[in-house]
């Protein structure tokens, strides 16, 4: 069985690109068949093959307008054939094609044989090696019907040459043998770099979609842990505040001295784990891109001593000794977000416990004045 185009890539069974690659191959070959029709008739006109040979030149070009015709059929409508079955309309193509060459070639044929290398057999000649050369990036990524195609053009007409036995005849039919070679080689070339660029084109648009579904995937699993997270902050928030209130309750009755250090023990350690309730609130707000910042006038060197106090029996656990020092120029209220700094400045300084070697760490604080309105506290 003739093979027209063996699909031995991936890429080339891949549906969407092979429609791709057969729309371009119809929107490339819509001027080829009516061309050779024109150039028929040139010849009829410059040479003197219509004159001795009338009738069988009518019934060629009768024939070269029928093949024109079915073949400009199936490249006008393209997009109402095709669907209906891709492999088919190839190979109707191919075929329509195929018989086109192989009438064009029985022209040569009869045209050289008749009138010998004349004025219009040099221009046919001409003509077929211009025709042939676009037909490598035409049909070049069809293999092997890129091969039938530039055989039946080109080497019936370079043995009907030598059959003329003449110099002249020879040495035509010398060149387009080579001229055969140089095609065929030119068309295994091109069309391995029109897999392959179609193969990387192919590749990359699958890591597309694999990436997309992996953000889609990402994104609704990071929507599910922030969903879950913020649930479970809520349901948190609610015994931890009823503990600080009953704490409360409790620091009014009359406590001895050691159950109000235990009690103040036990509150402190209820704001610290709110804290981390908050901060995990803040966290699904970050990964959400929802965090709004508060803009309220505080007591700057209030907060920040009351963040280093809070670490001071964590620092005294590990016989370290925490002090701090204000530059002059830190304002005593500033307007911005306390929470979210006393966060900053708790984590600082927690891990500056967390990793020192030294039995002292000292906190300097200072302010970077960009204007009389805005600083960069440091």
């Amino acid at each position: 069985m003739l093979t027209l185009f063996d699909t031995q890539q991936k890429v080339q069974k891949d549906r969407q690109v092979i429609k791709e690659a057969d729309q371009e191959l119809c929107h490339r070959s819509l001027q080829g068949s009516t061309m050779h029709l024109l150039l028929y008739v040139l010849a009829l006109v410059v040479g003197s093959f219509y004159q001795s040979q009338p009738g069988l030149s009518l019934l060629l070009g009768g024939l070269m307008v029928a093949l024109t015709v079915i073949r400009n059929l199936l490249l006008y409508r393209f997009d109402s054939l095709y669907p209906k079955g891709p492999s088919r309309w190839r190979n109707m193509f191919f075929f329509s094609t195929l018989l086109l060459a192989g009438l064009w070639s029985t022209i040569l044929v009869l045209h050289l044989l008749s009138t010998g290398i004349d004025t219009a057999m040099s221009i046919l000649w001409f003509y077929t090696a211009i025709f042939c050369c676009a037909a490598c990036l035409v049909y070049g990524s069809f293999n092997p019907f890129y091969r039938y195609f530039i055989f039946l053009s080109v080497i019936p007409s370079a043995i009907a040459a030598m059959l003329l036995q003449t110099a002249e005849g020879f040495l035509y039919s010398a060149l387009f043998w080579g001229f055969y070679l140089f095609l065929a080689k030119s068309g295994d070339y091109y069309e391995h770099l029109y897999w392959e660029h179609l193969s990387a084109k192919f590749a990359l648009k699958q890591r597309t979609v694999d990436l997309d579904i992996a953000k889609k995937n990402s994104a609704s699993s990071m929507q599910l842990k922030n969903e879950f997270l913020s649930n479970m902050s809520h349901e948190f928030r609610t015994p931890l505040n009823d503990s600080l209130g009953a704490l409360s309750l409790l620091g009014d009755t009359g406590l001895s001295k050691d159950q109000v250090e235990l009690l103040k023990l036990a509150e402190h350690s209820n704001e610290s784990l709110l804290g981390l309730v908050d901060n995990i609130l803040d966290y699904t707000k970050i990964t959400s891109e929802a965090v709004v910042l508060d803009s309220i006038v505080f007591n700057l060197r209030r907060l920040i001593e009351q963040s280093i106090e809070d670490l001071v029996l964590s620092a005294h656990e590990r016989q370290i000794e925490l002090s701090y020092i204000f530059q002059r120029e830190v304002p005593l209220r500033v307007r911005g977000d306390p929470a979210r700094l006393g966060q900053v400045i708790y984590n600082l300084v927690s891990n500056a416990i967390k990793f020192s070697r030294s039995s002292n760490i000292i906190i300097r604080v200072s302010m970077d004045r960009r204007d009389k309105d805005y600083g960069r506290l440091r």
